[in-house]
């Protein structure tokens, strides 16, 4: 395969899918769910659905097999040859797991965005230590766990 062919897949597979950045932490202050609840949820949700076809269920089967085993959720994933069936609950399954949190981190950080305009607009004579104050607060009441 060239270079260009890889590109070119990987290109066709980040553009029909969903992306997930792995082990980046930077989801954690916002409330996203980390990769071992993904995991774990993944694990619940695939496990309670009682898939009629047999490659499904075997899929299925592998998968919570290797997550058992102390395979982490990128490796499970990328050892188990899931259906189509499976492959789009897997994909439904987490975007419906952080589409909320993610909508509340761009809500959140929208409302501190109209604050600084706010301020701005408004000339409101806050000195530069009193601004950082009021962001800094926001910043632990909106993203940082209590």
């Amino acid at each position: 395969m060239t270079k260009e062919q890889i590109f070119t897949e990987i290109q066709n597979i980040v553009s029909a899918n969903p992306v997930l950045v792995i082990g980046s932490g930077a989801s954690v202050p916002y409330n996203i769910p980390g990769m071992n609840t993904l995991a774990a949820e993944l694990k619940d949700f695939l496990g309670a659905n009682p898939y009629k076809n047999p490659d499904s269920k075997k899929a299925v089967h592998e998968f919570i097999e290797n997550l058992n085993h102390g395979m982490g959720l990128e490796k499970a994933l990328l050892n188990t040859k899931a259906t189509d069936e499976v492959e789009n609950d897997i994909v439904c399954k987490v975007w419906n797991l952080i589409e909320y949190a993610d909508r509340d981190v761009y809500i959140k950080i929208l409302q501190v965005l109209i604050l600084q305009r706010f301020v701005y607009e408004h000339k409101l004579p806050l000195s530069a230590q009193h601004l950082s104050d009021i962001f800094s607060r926001l910043h632990k009441h909106f993203y940082c766990r209590q």
